[in-house]
Formats: C-alpha cells, structure tokens, sequence
C-alpha cells in the first residue's frame, strides 16, 4: 500500500460573464508564511492512493453503514477496506483450499452479495473452493459442494436460503479431457459414463447443505414476494431427462417452463415450449416457441403470479432472440423487440408500451439501438417519475456502417451462452443491471438521442447547449441542431447518459451537439442537466467518466480517453468546476464510483498504471464545508435550499405524469454539504389531463415531437363485422399512460379509421353497380335493335311527331334590312335620359306550348276550310311572325354581349366616348330640357308629328309592335310631360359617376366596375381562433427564425399558424389553435400576438371569446402625465396588467390636453381601463392641490419657526471649526430650517448631521446655527421669510423637495427588512460613501449584520473607473437593479479579483441594452413588496415633481 497522504487543491474559480465561462487561477500571496499557510489549509481534498497486483474486477459495499468494501482484481486477489477505502487489507490469504489438490491460495472467480443480509457475502472460486462470510468478511468459512459452483442465487427475503446451480461432473471430467491426454484413467471412465447436465440445488443454511431440486436446467429464479410467491422456484429445464444436456444455441420445442414449491419434490409445468422467462414487479414473461422451422416464439405474459398466460399483441412476431424487457418499475411494461434474423440482424429494434396487464402493446419508439447481446440505449432517468432516453437511428450513413455489427456465428463458446440465458432471468429488466454492461463497440451511423418525460407517450430531442464551457457560440444547422449523447451499447469507449435515484434532476453524460451522434474523441465532450433532462450545459472539454455524491451536490469526473492525473470536481452542482491532480504518474482511470446510495461525500476512483491496478480515495469532506440549514425553510434567504418542480417545458403548470412533484434541493450558491442523514422533502398535486397525458393505444404511432396518434393499418386493430369498403369504424386511438394520475382535462374522443378496401362493399354501392350494369345492358339492346333491318326504322324517326306543327323558314331569310336593324335597338339605351323606361316591356316573354299546334294539325287533317280556319291560320302566322322577331332580337343582344367580352379595347373606347357625351350634356342641359319638354308635349298628339327615338324604333319594328304600344306610349308620354312641369327632371347616374350600387351597369360589365370582395377569412373549427394581421407585421410575430411565435405558443400552450393566402389584400390570418379548447389560452395568445402588432387591424374583430372594441381616447390635464406614467412607466404598466389591454399616453407638450389611447379590447377592459385612468388623474390632481397646499403652509410653519427658534437661541453663524462632534445646533435654512440637529462628524467644511434622530444629512456651516446668539441669530427670521416666500412656484424649492422625496424612499428602500431580501451575491447596487458622494454602480459581494441593529455590505465599486472593494453601512444604498451577475466563490477575498470584478461591471454597464436604457431598479412596490412607509404614494409624489419640473423647462436627472 502507497498512500499519498495529504494534497492541498488550488483555488480555481469559475465566474459566468454573459453566457461565457472565464478560468481564473487566484494565486493567495502574502507577506506573511503564516497568512499563505492558513490560505491553504483552508481548502484542501484528501488524495489517498493504493496499489493492486492487477486490474480491479469487482466492488462490493458491506455492512449497514457501508464502511466496508471488497475488491476483486482480474487476476482473482481479494483486498478488503473496513474505512470506505481509505486503507486496504490483502485477504487473500485467509482463503485457502482444502485437500491435497487445493492447498494453495484460490482464485476468487466472482463475489456475491446476500441482498437481505449486508454482511453476508460468498467467494466463489475457480476450483470447488468456495467461501462465505456472514461479518462483512471478516471471517470466511469453506462451502462444501462436490461441484463447481456456477451460479449462486441467495433468496430475496429468506438470509440463509440460496439456489445454486452446477455442471455435473462429467462435464469438468469432458472438458479436461478435451485440454490434456493425462489424467486418471478410472475417474475419466466413471466420468464419461454420466451425462453432462446442468444440476439445480437449494441451500437453506447458507452452503452446510444441499438439495437437488432438478436437472437439465436451463434457467431459474425466485418468485416474486409481492404475489406472496418468494419460496417459489421457477426454471426452464429440458423435458428429456437422457444424455448430455444440449446448449440452447436455438429456440428448442423440448424445453418447458415450470415451477416448484416444495423444493424439487414435485414439479408443475406452466408454459409449454416455454425457453426463456423473466420475473420483475410482478410480471412473468415466457418466450414460447412458435415455429422450430421458422425459429419464431409468441411472447405470453402472467401478472397473476403464472395463474393464467395470455399471448402479447405485438404489431409483428418477434424473431430469434429478439426481445428484452426494458423496465417493468411503473406498472406498465416497456419492451424491446428486434425484428430482424439472427444470421445479419440489424443493430436497431421497436421499443413498446404495455397496457395495465402487460399483455396490449403499442410502438412507442423504433429504431431503438441495440447491441449483439441485446443491450439496448434505453434508460430511464432514476431521480424523477416516468423520465426516460434512448438513442434510435434515424436513416444510416452509408451502406457499410449497417454491416459492423454482426452477430458471431453459431458456434460461439457454448458456456458464455449458458451464462447469458440464466443472468437473463436473475439479474432483472435492462434498468436494472444497467451498472455492470457487457457491452461491445458499435457502428458510426445516424444515430439521435431522445427523452420523453410521460413514461415514452411522446419523444422528443435533447435541446443543445448555446455556448461551450469556454464561452463560445457553438454552430450547428438551426433546423438540425440537438444534443447526442453515448449510450450503453459504446461503454467501453465513452461513458453513458447516467443518474442516480438520490442526484434529484441531475443527469450527465457524453456525446456532441450537432444532427447526429458522433464517434470521434475530437468532437466528444461532456454534458451536464440538473433539470431532468430539459437543458443542458457543456460541463467539460473532452470525454469524462463520472460519478454524484451527496445527494447529487457533489459531482467528480476524470478523463476517460486519455491517461489523466487530473480529478475535477463541482460542489454546487456545476455552476463553476474545480481540479486537482491525483500524483505525479498519469494513470489510465477506469471508473470512479461511490457507495451505492451516493450520498457519501468520499469517493474511490481506480484505473491501471501499466500491469498494475490503482485506487484513489477522495475525501472531500477535507473541504471543510458545514452542514446545509433550513431544509423546513425552503426559497427564503437564511435557507440553503430551494424548490424546485420538473418540467417538460410544454406548460406553465409543469405537470408531468399528471402531477405537479415538488422537490427541496440545495441552492446552487450554498456553501455547504447535504451530509449523508439529509432527507428530501418531497409533495405532489394532481394536475388537469392534457394530450401529453395519453399514450397511443394498440395499432396508432407518434412521430417523435408529434402527439397525434396516427393509424398505424398494421392489422391489429379488429374490423368490425358490419365494415364496407367505402364505410369507417370508429376506434379508441389513446390510452392513459400507466401511472398518470392527472384528473379531469381533456379527454380522448374515439378516431374514424377506414374500412380495409377488401372489405365487403356498401348497400349504396351494391345499388350504385346495379344500375349502371341495368342501363349498360338496356343500352345495348337498344344498340343492337337500332341496327337491325326490321327495327331500324322505328328508331329513326322516334320523337319527331311532336315538332309537326314547328314552322321552318329559308336559311338566310331574316337578314338585317337596316344598319338600325343591325345594331339592335338598345345601342344608345343608356345614355337616353327619358325613354329609358319605355323599354321595359321589350324583354322577351316566356312562350306557352299548350298544344295548339296539334288543334292545327287535327283540323288540316279533317279538311275543314272556311273563314275561321283562315283567321286561325292568320293569327297563328302573325303570332309566329312576332316570336321570330323576338327570337332575332334576343339573338342580336346575345351577339352583341359577346362582342363586347371579347373586346374590352373597343369598349375602353367608348367609356371614353361616353366619358365626352356626359360632359357636353351637362353644358346643354339647360337647352336640352327645352327640348325634351317639347317632346313630352307632342308625345299625345298626332303620331304625324315630331316622336322621341323609342317612337321611331317601335316603328321600325312593324306595325304590330307599333300598334300594340300606341296608347301606352302616347299615355306616358302625357304623364311624362306633366311631370316635365311641375318639377325639373332627375338625370339618370351613368356608371361612369360615384355610387354605391351598379344597377345600372351590364351584367357583363359588372366586373370592370364593382369594388373587388375582400378574400374569405380562414375556416375555423372548435378550439381556433383567427386574429388579422398586417402583412407587414408578419415579420415581426415570426421573429427570427419562428422565435417570437414558439415563445407565444410555449407561453399560451397554444398552436400559431400563419396563414397568408390573403397576403395580396395586405394581411394574413394568425390561426390560433387550442387543443384543450381553452378560452384563457386562446385569449393570452390574441393578446400577445396584438402586443406584437399595436392591437387589432380592424376593429370590431369578433372571436370566440368575444368582440373587441376599437381603442377609444381619453383626454387629461398635461400635468397629469407624468403621474399617470409613473416612475419608469410603473403605473402605466400596472394598469396594463390590470386591465389586459394596451394603455398608451401621447403628450403634446404644449400644454393642451394629453391623450390617452386604451383599447383594443372588449367592453370590460375598456370601462375598467377609462376606470383606472380617470381614478389615477383624480388622485394626482388632489395629490397636487393637496401638496401645493401643504408646501405653502410648510413654508410659512417654517419661517416662522426658524425665526422663533433664532431668536430664542441667539446662534451665531461660525465657521466648522467652531463645531464639535455631538454638538446640539440648529438648522438655519433648507428643508429642515428651525429643527434640532445633533453632529455625527465634521470633515473639512461638511458637517455630518443627525436631525430629529431619524434623518442623516451632510450640512454646510452656513446651514447651522450654533446656539449662543449673535448677529446671524438676528437675520435669521427676515432670510428665512425670504426663502420661504416664493417657495410655492421656486424650481429650486421644487429640485429640493424632490430630492427630499427621493430621499425618503431611498431611506424606505434601504431598510434591512426590505433590502436584505434582495441583496443576494452579484447583484447590481448602488451606494454613496461617507460624503454622500454617489459610487456608481457596483457589484454586491456579501451583506452581514455588522452589530445587533446595523447592516453592512461589501461592495466593489469603481469610481472613475478604479475598482475597489468597500465594506459600507446599509444606510449609504442608493438602490437595487434587477441585473444579477454570476460571481464564484472567492472572489472579492483579494486584490487579486478586482481585475476580474471590474471586467464583469464594464461588461455589464456597456452592454448595448443596458446603455441606452440605464440599469433597471427594482420596482419598491410591485417588485421589492414594500408595504409600510406608502412607497407608492412617494412614487406618485416624485413622478409628479418630476412633471412640474418638465413643465418649467428644467431637466430631471
């Protein structure tokens, strides 16, 4: 053993600067040995160091306080520790073999723990020596068994009890016959003469005794205690009982699953062809043999303790050795299933999801990456509920990455198989021996991590990192930029994603940012979440392997690619990293590990130095660091712990699993340790259900990021008898995920899924085919009659019996006579003023076909003749005639429309005809209404006389038309003209002037003129909402690459789409989408998204959760706007939050009325934004009325006391030397003339003074009166009146009532009961010294209580620009920012540091927000919750002098 001894670490310190990390390395000089060697001794980790003979196999923690430890080495030594490691005992030795053969020392082959008992632990040998301790090893005894012992399986509540199993004899005698030709001819006969088989025994006092149970095992295990089952045996075993035991190389139909409960004496078979089982939190799964041909099983499953076995739905059969269990802790059963051949299997699997029986399973994640043995990247995240990751491959790189990993042929060594198939049974589900992989390399191909917080309902990727641990941007694609870690399948080469159940959220692990996982130690680092999973950091440089402790507070890592003599470590979870080096020789580090509940704060790292093992024991409770305090307390400032709720990041409400799960950690900035003893406080409230809360039943799948559950059409789901082809059935597409406790909420509704297309078709269908089979066969009777000689002439003249009484005239007949004719009558139609409704009878009439024609037609056939045969035929012809006409009129209108379609350059030339008509008529209505009146004069005289142009149209279109229109044209005309008289005519709009309806414009020219329809709006369902936007505002609710609207849609938990199909019109459409169909939600997004965009485009915009009103403006007296405002717009935002709608203040600055703007927004937020307006400018007003009032009276009080007082006390004005600390003197001029000071210092000419024992001012001897009379006592009351006289409208009074008011605040502002829970390590104040002179900005380092009444704080400050640290009363803060920097630890203990601090306020004073704006200070109202002393009246109060001063032109500082 090599110890050594003590190592002191040096002061690394990590400081966050605005999203960097900077090194510093803080040397501690001093003049003094003394000082240096107390500098160092303050922090130090104990480094002890022991060497092996080999590399260590093994570590097993014994005893209940887990002080004791064993170690196994590769090379089978035992070295024991009885102080948790810190020193180390060879106790080989003492394990010796007994008889002749095996004197010497034995070769420990592996060590088992007894689980119920700590101090009870078996040494199995390599020979037939095996040795037990029941004292922690202390002593060992010898087990005597006639075998070698291959497997030992203590009873999980039974201390004594144990299966073991062994390979008969003539198994040892075979296997050494088949290594040397020597040896002892009888025993290898006798040997050869028994069958090799594979033997089960039970021990139930601990390996004095043993009893067979049976042979030809396979695989065995204990029952389960929770079915009250933990004395039963379960094991596969071959049914024959003859010959040497075969090796289960393939699925066997000779293999049984059974069990027995009175130790082998008899047995009951469970499972035919059952091959291989697993037991775990209450499930029993039997791989049962299917196909031997095939080599396919069924997997069947019992969660009754094996009563009854039903077969797992699985959407495809599992092949070969396909499936492993990968947890089974949460009621519901998750499964990896590998689908491919044993010869060339792919590296990749499903993962499943169980239902509460474990029988139903639905596809939860494919392409699960898997390993050769089985192992699969799936863990789950031990410190939270229902937390998982995984790594899948996405879509290979290249066709030879698929082929690294084949599977080693069948004849691979038969006894590793064995050993597989029975640790496959006792060692539990993947999760479980996730600690001791045997893993092998893997393939380099597209492979992705994942993490889903609901139990693998939904997936999603890791969110990378913005910068490394040096600070810098890290660049990857935005569209494919993730965080990728190793899993278990790569152990070997890189550490895994690992947790701890004590490590609450903490998780690490290595891998890269980028689209996919990389393989090459240049681009792997280590990553670091405290938050479950939901962030992430860089936490290193490289490739570590690590290890948590006290309860996660404490993290250790090494290099774990590189030999390294280099540890680094974290104590406040990863905020800043310490290093130390372990010795002066690097080392190769294998593993650095804890007691198994890692709440130890001392930790053994081990590796090799060549051929040599070595071990380091760390200590760090060396640093000296105390216990945590305020557990109880959690969140308040004298607690060292805080709460904290995971979260999937989707919500507000941070409910996972369907519950809200809070849990009490140590603050990141608590110098101290949990201790060993902390327990963690934890509570649960359910939440509401959502989506996130249902898993996708049996025969849907999600994609990963998806929570749609989409048809998966895998055969799984039944088709209902009753299914057509064209027809859907409606299905339970989502099921709760097990162990969700949420209540309420959304709930699922059942999905339409098709009916397959080979299903039976529809009665509609049916129907559908029948008739067109009837009509295709009736048509091609037809068809074949019509062609026929016989029948062919009653088909072709079918039908025209009706047409014989049409009249036909000559093709060419009824050609236009005139260019009038031509034309049509309407030509000038429009633009006649007065005839314009004389055309109203000229459309055409629908024509009656009554069967009058076949009256003609029977009377030519009877012969008759005659006069009314005549008449008849006469009327008959003139009536043909008049339809003809109309026939060609109707045509002529028909022609000319279409012309005029299809020429839109003609028709812009005569708009523009038209356009000069209109404009002459208008000149010469004056004559033209002359005319027109003669006209409708001589309209009822003779027709010889002068007629209008519908008179001689009507003529031109022959006598009967002419004749049958003569008396109403004539009456009109005379109705016309009487109208004429009485009144001036209306001129008919053309449709060339401004109107609002087209009336008078053609059909077909309708388009030219109508004002285009605004595009329809979006279509809506349940739960949406649509909210206009300015399509130059789009941008802006995007923001940078969808920023703004993810950070809307994570806020409201809503779904933003921007559709901008009206984009054209000048807006689009957000489409707001809820899927929990909440108003709130939907509000909160149309809200924000107005915010966005100054409010609504359009008023009156209505939604679902109601109309908005347009913004409506209030006007206000101009003095009022500053209080209305308030200080930093402090009460305008108030108000905003109120009310819920925007409220804007527009000033004109030259003393007319201010506006106020509120709205958009619906009724209510309007009345109660006009409510809050109008009571704010009344309180101002009478604030102001009331101040003005008070500051007269004050002034006068004050004059007339200092007066009084002056004369009374006859004081001389002397200069400061005359004075003396805690002289009594008084106040001469300023705000508190005529009061009783008492002097606290005198520094040069400023006389620091306590007035009225509540108020500290600096003075000058002009302001004071030193009592004892003189000749200043005498002036003082006429200066004082003077002072006071124009007090009321002075801006100087005003400038110093201000800062008295500022004063007061800054006074209610720096009590310790107000500040001191805001003056946390980093944050921005600002302080004066002794002289009031005001020190800037600086960075709070500490605040303490200097004495029982008095605080202190120790600031760095940099007054021009010099850093210093002061240490300051409480009294001297001037204010506190918001803004909060990240100091580490040490920091400000040096000179050393001030380089550093003044960086980081440089850095923080000059950012470009911060130096445009000013730092922002808390708000004492709203923010620091200050009630007592009326903060928000002195905010008023100043907010208001402030305005008065604006108003007189002078600036406010």
């Amino acid at each position: 053993l090599k110890p050594s001894g003590w190592w002191t670490a040096p002061h690394a310190v990590t400081v966050a600067l605005d999203g960097g990390i900077m090194q510093l390395h803080i040397g501690i000089f001093s003049a003094a040995l003394l000082s240096l060697l107390a500098c160092a001794d303050a922090k130090k980790v104990s480094v002890k160091e022991v060497v092996f003979d080999s590399a260590v196999a093994d570590i097993q923690w014994l005893s209940a306080d887990q002080k004791t430890v064993l170690v196994q080495t590769s090379k089978g030594r035992l070295y024991r520790s009885t102080n948790g490691g810190d020193t180390w005992t060879d106790i080989s030795d003492q394990l010796k073999g007994e008889g002749s053969e095996n004197k010497g020392l034995i070769v420990v082959d592996q060590l088992v723990k007894n689980p119920t008992d700590v101090n009870t632990v078996l040494v199995a040998g390599t020979q037939r020596n095996h040795y037990l301790s029941t004292n922690g090893g202390s002593t060992w005894r010898n087990v005597r068994h006639k075998a070698t012992i291959h497997t030992w399986l203590f009873h999980k509540t039974r201390p004594k009890w144990a299966l073991v199993s062994t390979w008969s004899e003539a198994c040892e005698a075979k296997k050494t016959k088949s290594k040397k030709s020597g040896g002892d001819d009888d025993d290898e006969d006798e040997d050869d003469n028994g069958p090799c088989t594979h033997m089960l025994y039970i021990t139930k006092d601990l390996g004095k005794t043993f009893t067979l149970v049976t042979t030809y095992v396979v695989q065995f295990s204990w029952g389960d205690p929770s079915k009250n089952q933990q004395d039963r045996i379960y094991f596969t075993h071959f049914r024959s009982k003859k010959g040497d035991q075969p090796k289960l190389y393939m699925w066997s139909q000779h293999v049984d699953f059974a069990y027995s409960d009175n130790s082998g004496r008899s047995i009951t078979k469970l499972v035919g062809h059952g091959n291989k089982f697993l037991i775990s939190h209450g499930f029993i799964f039997v791989a049962k043999l299917k196909d031997a041909t095939a080599q396919t099983v069924n997997l069947v499953c019992s969660n009754d303790g094996g009563n009854n076995f039903r077969q797992v739905q699985l959407p495809q059969e599992i092949d070969e050795k396909s499936y492993t269990v990968l947890d089974t802790s949460e009621g519901a059963v998750m499964i990896h299933v590998h689908h491919g051949s044993k010869e060339a299997p792919a590296n990749v699997g499903n993962v499943y999801i169980s239902d509460e029986q474990g029988v139903k399973y639905t596809l939860s994640l494919p392409n699960n990456v898997r390993s050769s043995s089985g192992e699969c990247e799936f863990d789950k995240v031990l410190s939270l509920e229902g937390v998982y990751m995984a790594n899948f491959k996405d879509s290979p790189r290249s066709d030879g990455d698929s082929k690294k990993d084949v599977v080693n042929s069948k004849t691979a060594e038969t006894n590793k198989e064995a050993d597989k198939l029975e640790q496959a049974a006792s060692s539990g589900t993947e999760v479980d021996k996730r600690r001791s992989p045997k893993a092998k390399a893997k393939d380099e191909s597209v492979i992705r991590t994942v993490i889903s917080f609901d139990k693998g309902g939904v997936w999603s990727y890791l969110k990378p990192p913005r910068v490394d641990s040096l600070g810098k941007q890290i660049e990857c694609p935005p569209d494919r930029c993730w965080l990728h870690l190793h899993g278990i399948t790569n152990f070997h080469n890189y550490a895994p994603f690992y947790s701890t159940e004590n490590a609450i959220g903490i998780i690490m692990g290595t891998g890269n940012v980028g689209p996919y996982l990389r393989f090459e130690p240049d681009q792997t680092n280590t990553y670091l979440s405290r938050d479950g999973g939901l962030t992430w950091v860089e936490a290193h440089k490289g490739a570590f392997i690590y290890e948590f402790g006290d309860h996660g507070g404490l993290l250790v890592m090494a290099d774990d690619i590189r030999k390294t003599k280099q540890v680094v470590f974290s104590w406040n979870e990863g905020q800043s990293w310490y290093d130390f080096e372990l010795s002066d020789f690097p080392l190769e580090v294998d593993n650095i590990v804890t007691e198994p509940n890692a709440t130890s704060t001392k930790f053994l790292l081990y590796g090799t130095r060549g051929d040599t093992g070595v071990m380091y024991h760390l200590d760090f409770e060396a640093l000296g660091q105390p216990l945590c305090k305020g557990v109880w307390a959690a969140d308040s400032v004298s607690s060292d712990y805080e709460t904290w709720m995971p979260s999937d990041g989707k919500g507000a409400d941070k409910c996972m699993l369907g519950r809200q799960v809070t849990y009490t950690r140590r603050k990141q900035t608590s110098e101290c340790f949990n201790g060993e003893k902390f327990e963690r406080p934890t509570t649960r409230k359910n939440c509401a259900c959502t989506e996130e809360n249902f898993e996708c039943e049996m025969g849907f799948t999600r994609k990963v990021g998806s929570t749609e559950c989409k048809f998966a059409d895998d055969g799984t789901i039944p088709v209902p008898p009753t299914c057509t082809s064209s027809d859907y059935y409606h299905v339970v597409g989502h099921r709760k995920v097990i162990g969700d406790s949420c209540e309420g909420g959304w709930q699922p509704s059942k999905i339409a899924v098709p009916c397959p297309a080979s299903s039976k078709l529809s009665r509609g269908a049916m129907s559908v085919l029948g008739t067109i089979f009837m009509v295709a066969t009736i048509m091609g009777g037809v068809t074949v009659l019509s062609r026929s000689e016989k029948f062919k002439g009653i088909f072709a003249n079918y039908g025209f019996d009706s047409f014989g009484g049409v009249q036909y005239s000559t093709i060419g007949g009824k050609m236009p006579e005139t260019g009038l004719e031509s034309c049509g009558t309407r030509l000038d139609a429009e633009f006649i003023d007065g005839d314009q409704d004389d055309f109203d009878d000229d459309a055409p009439q629908l024509i009656g076909y009554t069967g009058g024609g076949d009256r003609d037609r029977d009377r030519r056939r009877g012969g008759g003749g005659g006069a009314d045969e005549g008449g008849d035929r006469d009327r008959d012809r003139d009536r043909e005639r008049e339809r003809s006409r109309d026939y060609d009129r109707r045509d002529r209108d028909r022609d000319r429309d279409r012309d005029r379609g299809r020429d839109q350059e003609r028709d812009r030339d005569r708009r523009d005809t038209d356009r000069n008509r209109e404009r002459e008529r208008s000149r010469d209505r004056e004559r033209g209404r002359d005319r027109d009146s003669d006209r409708y004069r001589d309209r009822g005289r003779d027709r010889g006389g002068p007629r209008s142009l519908a008179d001689e149209l009507r003529a031109d279109r022959g006598p009967d038309y002419s004749d049958g229109r003569a008396e109403d044209s004539g009456s009109t005309a005379d109705r016309r003209g009487a109208e004429a008289d009485s009144e001036p005519k209306r001129r008919r709009k053309s449709k060339w002037d401004s109107q609002d309806s087209l009336d008078g414009v053609p059909d077909w020219l309708r388009d030219q003129f109508e004002q285009p329809k605004p595009p329809p709006g979006p279509k809506l369902g349940p739960g949406q909402r649509s909210i206009k936007i300015p399509q130059a505002m789009v941008g802006k609710v995007l923001g940078k690459m969808g920023a703004t609207v993810h950070e809307m849609q994570d806020q409201t938990r809503t779904d933003i789409k921007i559709n901008q199909d009206t984009k054209e019109a000048g807006y689009s459409y957000a489409i707001v989408t809820s899927s929990s169909n909440n108003e709130e939600d939907l509000n909160t997004a149309e809200r924000l998204i107005h915010e966005k965009i100054g409010g609504p485009m359009v008023a009156g915009i209505t939604a679902a959760g109601g109309t908005l009103m347009p913004a409506k403006e209030i006007k206000v007296d101009d003095v009022c706007v500053g209080g209305l405002i308030g200080r930093g717009g402090e009460h305008i935002k108030f108000m905003t939050n109120e009310v819920g709608c925007r409220i804007q203040v527009d000033q004109t600055k030259d003393g007319n009325p201010a506006t106020v703007t509120v709205g958009p927004g619906t009724p209510e937020q309007i009345a109660k934004a006009e409510k809050l307006v109008s009571d704010k400018v009344a309180d101002i007003l009478a604030s102001r009325a009331k101040a003005a009032a008070a500051k007269a009276a004050a002034a006068k009080a004050a004059a007339a006391k200092a007066a009084e007082a002056a004369k009374a006390a006859a004081a001389v004005a002397l200069p400061a030397s005359a004075y003396a600390v805690n002289e009594m003197v008084l106040m001469n001029s300023g705000e508190f003339a005529g009061n009783n000071a008492q002097i606290l210092a005198i520094e040069d000419e400023d006389i620091t003074v306590l007035i009225n024992g509540t108020d500290v001012v600096v003075a000058s001897p002009s302001e004071l009166i030193k009592c004892g009379g003189g000749a200043a006592a005498e002036a003082a009351p006429e200066a004082a009146a003077e002072e006071a006289a124009p007090a009321a409208a002075d801006p100087e009074a005003l400038a110093s009532e201000l800062a008295a008011k500022r004063e007061e605040l800054r006074q209610l502002i720096a009590k310790p009961e107000n500040a001191t829970p805001f003056l946390n390590r980093g944050r921005l104040v600002r302080m004066k010294d002794a002289a009031s002179a005001d020190l800037g900005w600086g960075i709070l380092l500490t605040a303490s209580k200097a004495t029982a009444q008095q605080w202190a704080v120790k600031v760095f400050v940099s007054p021009a620009d010099k850093g210093q640290i002061r240490t300051l009363p409480l009294g001297r803060l001037q204010a506190i920012s918001k803004v909060r920097t990240n100091v580490a630890e040490g920091l400000g203990e040096t000179a050393d540091s001030i380089p550093t601090l003044l960086g980081t306020l440089n850095k923080v004073k000059n950012h470009k927000k911060f130096s445009k704006e000013g730092i922002p200070e808390l708000d004492p109202v709203t923010e620091m919750n200050i009630k007592a002393g009326a903060p928000a009246e002195l905010a008023a109060a100043i907010a208001d002098l402030e305005g008065q001063l604006r108003e007189l032109g002078h600036s406010v500082a």
